[in-house]
């Protein structure tokens, strides 16, 4: 199928902060909450993360200390298991379709140099979607068009820990070595950062009955063909987990 097409603004350099992570992976903090893990919402096909075990807290309960940790801007913070922790909570929706037009609404608002509009919807988005990396960016160059560096370096900060974390999970050259995501949003971005356009996804299990998405398209830089692979086992698992169950007859 098709990609959904999105504005991106300013992707030379987002592929600077890409290319920045990858070369530079966060740290573990020794004071970072884990979450103990749901048994309906877990993945055991996906390789467990570096970082976090999930062994002490209800999802629930450590996500919002997370998000607390992270945003004083921790160097060490650990990106994954906030990542994982936010896929096992109840409010954990990689299919809210509502997001996209808000996300749509925001890159208008900011095109159209509306930044009291844009930070609104951005704010907005980050409310219900704290690992939305589309209002994140949008802050970042608000914030710096209006001179506030210390925000917009918290922006950028928490963009590198988010596509840091990505870029550990794998390469993405091979089903082997797919990124992991946790919700398409951020398929959509690293595709964009990587600058590959005109593409297409074809959903495809291995042998183990693991799921990804293998897109093709072409690299904008050298024009030539591309396929990145993504491992969307645990979005996978939560629409499973999800589907209505049928009645035993």
């Amino acid at each position: 199928m098709k990609l959904p097409h999105k504005k991106y603004i300013l992707i030379v350099s987002s592929i600077a902060l890409f290319i920045s992570s990858c070369a530079t992976a966060p740290q573990t903090s020794s004071a970072t909450a884990t979450a103990k893990p749901s048994p309906t919402s877990t993945v055991t096909s996906v390789p467990t993360p570096k970082a976090g075990d999930a062994s002490q807290l209800k999802p629930d309960l450590a996500y919002p200390i997370l998000l607390e940790q992270v945003k004083r801007s921790d160097p060490n913070f650990d990106f994954t298991n906030l990542r994982w922790t936010y896929a096992q909570t109840t409010g954990y929706d990689p299919y809210n379709v509502d997001e996209n037009d808000l996300i749509g609404s925001m890159y208008d608002a900011y095109d159209n140099n509306d930044y009291e509009q844009a930070i609104e919807l951005a704010n907005q988005l980050l409310d219900d979607n704290y690992l939305l990396p589309d209002p994140h960016l949008i802050l970042l160059q608000v914030y710096e068009k209006l001179g506030d560096q210390q925000s917009a370096d918290f922006h950028n900060y928490f963009l590198r820990g988010l596509i840091a974390s990505i870029s550990e999970s794998g390469d993405g050259k091979s089903m082997e070595s797919a990124f992991i995501i946790i919700q398409f949003e951020e398929e959509y971005f690293l595709l964009n950062i990587l600058g590959i356009k005109n593409s297409t996804s074809t959903f495809k299990q291995d042998e183990n009955e693991i799921p990804y998405d293998i897109i093709e398209g072409v690299d904008e830089d050298t024009n030539e063909k591309a396929t990145i692979y993504f491992n969307i086992s645990i979005p996978y698992q939560w629409l499973k987990n999800s589907a209505p169950k049928q009645a035993t007859p």
